[in-house]
């Protein structure tokens, strides 16, 4: 709506100019200055009206208005461009309007003067202690006007830009010069592509991406609940699974808690190991978690409290934030203008610009502020517009901002054996569905690396196993290892089984054949999300046969008590 505002002010500015009966300095007459005397106008009605309402009540005015600012910057060179970009064939015809109009223009501008009069009049009565009811009652109107006007200010451009435009073409077709009736048409188009590029600009990167149907898509697959033995219900929605719902019982222990492992990326230096632009993002039942430092870290239920304020913008229910089926999606975030270890510089601006994205902006646990607006339930501060766009291009990701974006855990480490051995387990499995090259490992081998580097700990295991047969298969799918925890801690070795993602000799005749009739299984890329019956059956097969052949000669695991696996999970 800032183009609006802007474009409102300066044609006001216009009318007031040409309306105006006295003596006035030449240079007034000049359009660039009219349009420059608007732009000026429209700064002071922002900063006094819409950034002050909408900040007031945070107590971070001052940080919104240079925020506010850098995007007013932008659109005042835009604007004040058009006229010379156009070769003066749409926005001349503005500046140049008739008499009669600048007369209406006259009244707006008298009209809109006293309006801001009156709400700069309410809002320093709402802050008058004597007067709370009063004050209570302009709060109130204040915060309606300022849902409202935008809007309306908006339609009002839009229509009547539109309807003069339509008269001039009108006027000159009539005169039989089409030529420069056209040439309004022209301008109109114009108008109207500058005008939906700033919206989309604006709103773009908040409010639509593939995260959506991403999400969708997996809870369609996986959210599903068994009815029977035999029977599955229809998938649940993905808001309606709560992370917190999932908190285990250490009582009980009904069930093992869930540990989704993402990646946040940062770009500040020493912020993140060198190289690397990328911290751990760890969320589970009970809180979401930035880096190692406990204390940097968000209650899930207060992150599932917080409301999506881009959705509200397009008049979509506010949904929760965070819920399972979200947090799994960000955590498969493959596809990304940042992708921490992985990203792609060369190809960082065309993906944000193209809105290519599964990941999302979340509310940054390193950040104070926002470990306290999130406990205050402020969603507007958690916003996010063209300056985050800006961003994702650049690549400006401040581990202190107020909100952190989050994608794929593999940007990070891809099997999550790191964060699990910072639990400190004694027994850990992975599955390993990497696209790793057939025969090799390299996602096990940089895990390895990471683990000894980050958390001091040693992992042994015989990563020769996936090499290539004569027969182009790997000699095995799963192997077995040993990770040893630092020294000083006293704790026993623990034990690592990994399940490589492909197909052996091991594997029944009907897996190995689908391999010969499908050469991209099983090792298809993120961007194929419709499977059909045939595939995904093929894909549940594989797994379940991969993990029989590694189980089936495991000795069985030691009786662990609720006490000890406790104990593994404080803190």
């Amino acid at each position: 709506m800032l183009i609006a505002d802007l474009t409102m002010v300066s044609l006001m500015t216009h009318g007031w100019i040409e309306g105006w009966a006295g003596p006035k300095p030449s240079w007034m007459a000049d359009p660039l200055a009219q349009w420059a005397l608007g732009v000026g106008g429209v700064v002071l009605f922002v900063l006094l009206f819409r950034s002050g309402l909408r900040m007031e009540a945070t107590g971070r005015f001052m940080a919104k208005t240079r925020a506010t600012l850098l995007r007013l910057l932008a659109l005042i060179v835009l604007l004040l461009a058009i006229p010379f970009l156009t070769a003066r064939i749409f926005a001349s015809p503005i500046l140049s309007s008739p008499a009669w109009i600048a007369d209406y223009w006259l009244v707006i501008t008298i009209a809109a003067v006293g309006f801001g009069l009156l709400v700069i009049t309410l809002r320093w009565l709402a802050r008058i202690r004597a007067l709370a009811i009063l004050g209570a009652l302009a709060s109130g109107l204040v915060a309606t006007v300022a849902a409202v006007l935008p809007w309306a200010l908006a339609i009002l451009v839009i229509c009547w830009v539109g309807t003069f435009a339509w008269m001039e073409y009108l006027r000159h077709a009539l005169a039989g010069d089409e030529d420069e009736g056209g040439r309004m048409v022209l301008g109109l188009v114009g108008f109207f592509a500058v005008l939906i590029a700033a919206v989309v600009f604006y709103w773009l990167p908040g409010a639509i991406s593939p995260h959506r149907p991403y999400r969708q898509l997996l809870s369609r697959c996986f959210a599903v609940m068994r009815t029977s033995s035999n029977e599955v219900a229809a998938a649940v929605k993905p808001e309606e699974i709560a992370l917190s719902s999932l908190k285990p019982s250490y009582d009980q222990v009904a069930y093992p808690e869930l540990v989704i492992c993402a990646a946040a990326n940062v770009s500040d230096t020493g912020a993140a190991p060198a190289g690397s632009n990328v911290l751990p993002l760890v969320i589970d039942s009970r809180w979401v978690m930035v880096g190692t430092d406990r204390r940097q870290r968000i209650p899930v239920e207060q992150m599932e409290r917080l409301k999506s304020p881009s959705k509200r913008r397009f008049g979509v229910a506010p949904q929760p934030t965070l819920s399972v089926a979200s947090a799994i999606a960000i955590a498969g975030a493959a596809v990304s203008p940042a992708m921490g270890r992985h990203s792609i510089p060369h190809l960082r601006s065309m993906l944000a610009s193209l809105n290519v994205r599964l990941g999302v902006w979340l509310p940054n646990p390193m950040s104070p502020q926002a470990r306290e607006d999130v406990a205050e339930g402020k969603s507007a501060q958690f916003d996010v517009g063209s300056n985050h766009l800006v961003m994702e291009m650049v690549g400006a990701h401040k581990s202190t901002a107020r909100i952190v974006y989050a994608s794929d855990g593999g940007h990070y480490e891809n099997l999550g054996i790191v964060e699990l051995m910072r639990r400190r387990c004694n027994v850990i499995w992975a599955i390993d569905a990497s696209a790793d090259p057939r025969g090799r490992a390299s996602s096990l081998a940089q895990s390895i690396m990471i683990a000894e580097s980050e958390i001091g700990c040693l992992i042994d295991i015989d990563l020769d196993v996936f090499a290539l047969n004569e027969r182009n298969r790997p000699r095995t799918t799963s192997v077995t290892g040993t990770i040893t925890y630092p020294a000083h801690e006293g704790l026993p070795p623990a034990t690592l089984h990994v399940l490589k993602l492909g197909v052996s000799d091991d594997h029944s005749p009907v897996i190995r054949e689908y391999e010969r009739q499908d050469p991209g299984f099983p090792l298809h890329a993120t961007i194929q999300q419709v499977y059909s019956a045939e595939r995904f059956e093929a894909y549940r097969r594989l797994g379940y046969e991969t993990a029989t052949l590694l189980v089936k000669n495991l000795p069985a695991p030691p009786e662990a008590g609720s006490e000890e696996i406790a104990n593994r999970f404080q803190g």
